[in-house]
Order: structure tokens, then C-alpha cells, then sequence
């Protein structure tokens, strides 16, 4: 197979590079991100210098490497084949070889079609090659009878800028396609043709366009095509551009259509079907009729994700093949669908999901929770341990040491994987699919390990104090809390009642009853700031006030602690916490543990016993978050100590097992 044309003036305009790759074409700040990823260039033992008795022997070694079809690192692993086979080579004229062979060929992405000859950073760049070295390849391209060869050794000349430059294009793309005559479809056929016709694109030569689109064209009609979909992909994008010779887009778009419209009805996986999709639209002329076939590619796609769904059978797999086919009912407005995936999407996630719980448990001595939970019973009445606990800092601890902790943590296996969030009611809430949601994932379970250890040792110390003393009456906390922090009654009221339920045992009423109060008090304090926290009533839209965590993002604004808000944030918000808040308003919550309970309690505390107030246009919120003070003087040092050493290794236990868990 072969295309000849009239010799073209050596002197005529080429396109910048001959179309390989050049400083412009580098990203730059990819290169810097990759510096230390990828080996520095091959160290040069001595340099090369040319001998006329090296070019028989390399062309023999390259001919019955390229014979195998292969570039990249096992191009070059055939190369050092051949070499022993030959019972060795100088070690010079070994690298310049092995160098020609482990170069490689990268096909673009769907969108992007075409193939690149690119620049391998761990190879010396053949624009700076040696005198020696172009004279190697220009002698060895002379010998070399394996097409592939040829068409390698003309690239790099090429990138050098060696002689005529459109006649070399020309060989090469020629060469390129004699180098697949006879051989069935694969990813190296694929790259030689789609290589082949970017430079004839690239170099205008249409003649040979014609002769490659035809090879193509033949190619993809096969009747096995449709059972190598990744090797014909890189084909149909080819051909679903538009050619240079008009006279041809009809019949190629034709066929292109037809492989790709099986495709979509018949492939199972989703970025396949989409990327199919993309280039039947890509193929699509203006006129009256191309939205029509717009919207026909889209419901073809949508049937195709629904019958990937709809095969399935693993409850976890279904689920997510259906939350694919939503995202693009959603996208595209196809509403009849949204409301079916939806409906199967809830019956799926309403049955059992095959989830699995994994634990682990370390030992820890006693006495180290034993020291944070003596200060619950050490007073002579309950008063004392309350306070402890109303007075308590952040469960989690400094939200700015956690973020620098996970940011400074090696990489994990498991961020290799897209990780999706489900709700208390199975169905999908939230995809991670960025490493900066990865990085707020990680902290939100940093956070949700210390908070429950901590949640854990207050429940129990809450416990122990209602055993001791016995626990207080509604109306004995109700006063107590309104003479101690002066906060409002109906929210002393309220906090009160939780916490009676909480010592009868009844943790679910007791989190129904203290999680409303966490948004009733940040509104008191926002109105006690002269903070106007209502939305009020805009035309058909009724007045009415914002969501918890707008009204928490307001009081961070003006002067909460940010640990305390992503505190309240993870624990009543989702998606990447708890979510108590959503699951109690919409009945997702049916039970409750006295770990949470605890939390939501200490939640609630926080805001009803907190303070707004303004002076000299100075907005000030006041929290008790500071521990009862230890007694004053010598008697003193021993409580303090232990307040100290107690708090320093709880928080270090702590750390030691978010650490075990995140490996």
C-alpha cells in the first residue's frame, strides 16, 4: 500500500516542529508537578561517535525489534532482546538503539483525536541530539527494512529537523501504514494509523489522507470491530472528524454512525457509551433538523445507561449504575426517566445493601479515661460534674491541627478509588471525586474518631454522675442553668427535659428534643447580635428563616470558634458528617446510640448557654467552653496536673488511633 505525489520543493514552508512536539507544547506546570515522579535522563557513559560498521548490525536489531510491533519502555526492552540474541553489542551504540525502540506513541483522548510522538523525559531529546547520532539514523534508515523502523528513525529526524521535512512526513505516514498491512486490530494498529493520519493532517498531505481514511474506513467495517471496541474507539474518533476532501464526509460519517449507534446500544461500560455519544454529536450538521438528533443521541444514552442498570443485579453495583443514569436525566431534562430511576433508585437502596461493618478495638490502660471521667463525681452534689460538662472544650479538638495533620500524611491506596457517601436512608449523597473532597473526607473522619471517643467518655461520666448523686429534676436543672448561665428559660427548659430523657435511657427522645434547640438558640444569638437572620417574604416566595447551617456559617462569621463550627457542621449536617439534624426532620432516624446523644446534647449546651451581645458596634459571642476552674493555691496542683496530664493523653490516644485507622 502506497501513495506517491510529485516531489515537493525542499525549500517549501513546513509546519513548526514537523509536528512533533516542542517547548510550546509542553505543559509546564504538569512538568514541575511531575519532576518527582519520573527518572532523571539516562546518564551518557561516554558519547557517541559514528562508525559506518555499526549501521548494518543496528539495522538488523531495530528491523527485529519493530517486528514485534511494540514502543515505549517494551520497545526498548526489545531492542536489548535482539542485542543478546546477537551475543551483545558496544555499550554506546546499545543505548542509542535501545533509545530509538522505547520511544513512544500516545493516542489522544476521544475528544481529541489523533496520535502524538512524544517527548519521553527519561530519553534524551532528539533535538538535542549529537552530529553522531542524526548520522546514525540517517545511515540506519537507509538499512532498515521493517516499516515501523522506518517510520521511527524518520520521526526523530524529523524532531531534528533533518533535510527535507515534508518528505519525511510523507514516509513516515506511509510507513506507518505498510507497518500494519496484514495485522488485525490492536492498540498498537490503532496508534500507527491515528499516527499516520495526524501528520498527513498536520502536513497537508491529502493524497495520502485519502489512503489511511480508506484503511480506516476498512478497518472499522470488519465484522469482529464490534467486539474490540478500545482498539477501534481511536478509528471512529478519526473518522467522525470532518476530511479534507469533503467529497468523503458523507460516506464516512455514515459509517461511523452506524458502529457507534451499535456501540451505544450494546456496550456495557459508561464511558464508553458517552464517548460514543459525544462523537455522534460531533458528526451532526446545522440545519432544521440537528436538534432532533441531538435529542435522539440522548435518549439512546439514556436508554443505554438504564439497561446497565437494569442487568444488574448486586444491590451496591445497581445503585450506582442508577445514580449515573439520574446525574444524566438530570443534566439533560429528561424527566419521565428521572422519575423511574428515581423510584428504582429508592426500592434498591431500601433493601439490603450487602454492607459490611468493620471494627477494630485496642487496649488502653483504665486509668486514663478513668481520669477524665473522675471529674464527673469528684464534687459533693451533681452541680459540679454538669458544669464539667457544659464547660467542656471541642469534642473533636483544633480543627487547623487536624487539617495540617491529614495534609501532611502520605498518600493512601484507598484514594484511589472513588468513594461515595451514602445516607442513613442508603441512597447516594455525595461522590468524592477531586483530591481536595478526599482531603475534606479525611478530616471529617479524624474528626469523627476523636468526637466519639470523646462522646463516649462523657456519656459514661454523664452516667456515673446521675448514679452517684441521683439525677436532678427537670425543674432543678431548668433553675440551676438559668441562675448559673443566665441563658434564656424556654432553652434552659428545653436542654433541661433532653437531659432528664438522656439519664432515663431515652437517647432517641433526647436527641429529637435537643437538636431543634441547637437552631432555635443560633437564631437568639444572631437576633442578640442585631444579627437579621429572617428571609423575608419576595414575591411568591414566603418569608421564612435560613437553614441550620447558614445560620452557623453567620455566627462563624462574626466570632465562632471554627472548630466549634465544623463541630456542629459534621454532627448535624451532612454530607460528610453525621447528618443527626436532616435524618431526625425527615424520620430517617429510628434510633439513637448514647455516644450521639451525648454529642448532641453537648451541642445544644453550647448555643443555649451561650451569650450575644453588642458594645460600641462590637459583636461579641460569648461561650462557656472554659473548665470549671481548679481549686485556688496548693491545694490546687494536683487537680490541675491531673486536668493536664488527662487531657494531653486523651488527646494523644485519640491521634494514635485515627492514625491506625487511616492505615
Amino acid at each position: 500500500m502506497s501513495a506517491s505525489a510529485a516531489p515537493e520543493d525542499p525549500s517549501a514552508d513546513t509546519p513548526k516542529d514537523a509536528g512533533s512536539f516542542s517547548d510550546e507544547d509542553v505543559d509546564t506546570d504538569a512538568d514541575l508537578a511531575a519532576e518527582d515522579e519520573v527518572p532523571a535522563q539516562l546518564p551518557l557513559s561516554a558519547p557517541y561517535v559514528f562508525d559506518l560498521s555499526h549501521v548494518v548490525a543496528a539495522a538488523e536489531v531495530l528491523d527485529t525489534a519493530f517486528a514485534e510491533m511494540t514502543d515505549g519502555p517494551a520497545g526498548w526492552g526489545q531492542v536489548e532482546n535482539a542485542i543478546e540474541a546477537r551475543g551483545g553489542m558496544d555499550e554506546v551504540l546499545t543505548r542509542e538503539l535501545a533509545a530509538v525502540g522505547g520511544r513512544s506513541l500516545s493516542v489522544g483522548e476521544m475528544r481529541k483525536p489523533g496520535t502524538e510522538f512524544v517527548a519521553d523525559r527519561f530519553l534524551p531529546d532528539p533535538k538535542n541530539a549529537s552530529v553522531d547520532v542524526v548520522e546514525l539514523w540517517r545511515e540506519v534508515l537507509g538499512s532498515v527494512t521493517h516499516p515501523a523502523a522506518v517510520a521511527r528513525l524518520e520521526e526523530l529526524l524529523m524532531i531534528r529537523r533533518d533535510g527535507n521535512l515534508v518528505h519525511r512526513a510523507r514516509h513516515a505516514a506511509i510507513s506507518y501504514l505498510a507497518a500494519v498491512a496484514g495485522v488485525d486490530n490492536s492498540l498498537t494498529t490503532g496508534a500507527y494509523l491515528t499516527r499516520a493520519w495526524t501528520i498527513s493532517r498536520l502536513f497537508k498531505l491529502f493524497d495520502v489522507e485519502d489512503v489511511i481514511l480508506d484503511e480506516i474506513e476498512r478497518r472499522v467495517r470488519l465484522p469482529g470491530a464490534r467486539q474490540c471496541i478500545g482498539h477501534v474507539m481511536p478509528l471512529l474518533a478519526v473518522i467522525a472528524q470532518k476530511p479534507t476532501n469533503s467529497l468523503r464526509q458523507g460516506a464516512l460519517h455514515a459509517t461511523a454512525e452506524k458502529l457507534l449507534t451499535d456501540i451505544v446500544a450494546m456496550e456495557v461500560m459508561h464511558h464508553v457509551i458517552s464517548e460514543a455519544s459525544d462523537l455522534r454529536r460531533k458528526m451532526i450538521t446545522p440545519g432544521p433538523h440537528a436538534d432532533a438528533k441531538r435529542a435522539e443521541t440522548r435518549i439512546d444514552e439514556m436508554a443505554a445507561l438504564r439497561r446497565i442498570a437494569a442487568a444488574t443485579s448486586e444491590p451496591l453495583v445497581k445503585q450506582s449504575h442508577l445514580a449515573t443514569a439520574a446525574r444524566f436525566a438530570t443534566q439533560h431534562n429528561l424527566r419521565s426517566d428521572l422519575r423511574e430511576i428515581q423510584r428504582e433508585l429508592e426500592v434498591v437502596s431500601a433493601g439490603d445493601l450487602g454492607l459490611e461493618k468493620i471494627s477494630s478495638s485496642a487496649h488502653i490502660p483504665s486509668w486514663i479515661p478513668e481520669s477524665e471521667l473522675h471529674a464527673f463525681t469528684r464534687g459533693h452534689t451533681w452541680h459540679r460534674g454538669l458544669r464539667y460538662f457544659l464547660e467542656s472544650p471541642v469534642p473533636c479538638g483544633d480543627i487547623d491541627r487536624i487539617r495540617t495533620s491529614v495534609r501532611g500524611r502520605p498518600f493512601a491506596i484507598r484514594h484511589l478509588f472513588t468513594t461515595v457517601l451514602l445516607g442513613a436512608d442508603g441512597l447516594p449523597r455525595k461522590t468524592l471525586t477531586t483530591p481536595d473532597e478526599q482531603v475534606e473526607h479525611d478530616v471529617a473522619l479524624h474528626v469523627a474518631i476523636a468526637s466519639r471517643h470523646m462522646g463516649q467518655i462523657h456519656g459514661s461520666g454523664l452516667y456515673r454522675l446521675g448514679e452517684k448523686y441521683s439525677t436532678p429534676t427537670e425543674t432543678e436543672l431548668t433553675t440551676w442553668l438559668l441562675d448559673v448561665y443566665a441563658c434564656d428559660p424556654d432553652g434552659a427548659r428545653v436542654l433541661a427535659k433532653a437531659f432528664c430523657h438522656f439519664w432515663a435511657g431515652d437517647y432517641l427522645e433526647a436527641a429529637y428534643v435537643a437538636t431543634p434547640a441547637v437552631e432555635a438558640a443560633a437564631r437568639r444569638l444572631l437576633r442578640e447580635m442585631d444579627e437579621g437572620a429572617y428571609q423575608v417574604q419576595v414575591g411568591n416566595s414566603p418569608g421564612k428563616y435560613p437553614s441550620l447551617g447558614t445560620l452557623l456559617d453567620e455566627l462563624l462569621r462574626i466570632s465562632l470558634d471554627p472548630s466549634w463550627h465544623y463541630f456542629l457542621t459534621w454532627l448535624l449536617l451532612g454530607p460528610e458528617g453525621s447528618n443527626i439534624r436532616n435524618d431526625i426532620a425527615h424520620g430517617f432516624t429510628t434510633t439513637m446510640d448514647p455516644v450521639h446523644a451525648t454529642l448532641v446534647l453537648r451541642s445544644a449546651a453550647l448555643l443555649i448557654t451561650a451569650s450575644g451581645s453588642v458594645a460600641d458596634e462590637q459583636k461579641t459571642l460569648a461561650l462557656a467552653t472554659q473548665l470549671a476552674a481548679p481549686r485556688p493555691g496548693p491545694k490546687g496542683l494536683g487537680d490541675r496536673a491531673v486536668a493536664v496530664m488527662s487531657r494531653l493523653l486523651l488527646r494523644g490516644h485519640m491521634l494514635a488511633e485515627a492514625r491506625r485507622y487511616r492505615a
